[in-house]
């Protein structure tokens, strides 16, 4: 099954500039996603997601990521995925992801590993995960 994407309540038909969307996973769960532009590049699909969790959930929060991280980069389509922190700043990290093509990261989405990170992170961030694909310039 492949995510939906929605724009309010207005389903979108493609990846492309989508903004303020709703990643609908389930009936039931939902999870808000600030920005999420997608955007291929060279078949490529690259890719920045931004979190920042509770101070109090620091450690668990920072767990669930590396679980996510370690299951997401053995995927089949996964050319990179890296964990960053902010250097003085415990509770902000940064997800460089790295796809072979879009149905990679599609796929990635519905992962066992991805759909259990979804469900444990809203609990954990003060705010929804910001997602920035980028387009190669030079």
């Amino acid at each position: 099954m492949v995510p939906e994407f929605y724009w309010g309540k207005k389903k979108a038909t493609s990846h492309a500039a989508v903004t303020a969307i709703t990643f609908k996973r389930s009936e039931q769960i939902e999870l808000a996603l600030v920005i999420y532009y997608i955007t291929n590049t060279a078949m490529n699909v690259k890719l920045l997601a931004f979190l920042h969790c509770n101070t109090d959930a620091e450690d668990t929060f920072e767990l669930e990521l590396k679980k996510l991280v370690e299951a997401s980069a053995a995927e089949e389509g996964c050319l990179h995925y890296e964990l960053y922190q902010y250097e003085n700043e415990r509770c902000h990290y940064v997800i460089i992801e790295q796809w072979k093509d879009e149905a990679a990261l599609q796929h990635h989405h519905e992962t066992v590993h991805y759909k259990n990170f979804g469900r444990v992170a809203p609990v954990l961030l003060t705010k929804p995960v910001e997602v920035k694909v980028l387009t190669r310039l030079a």
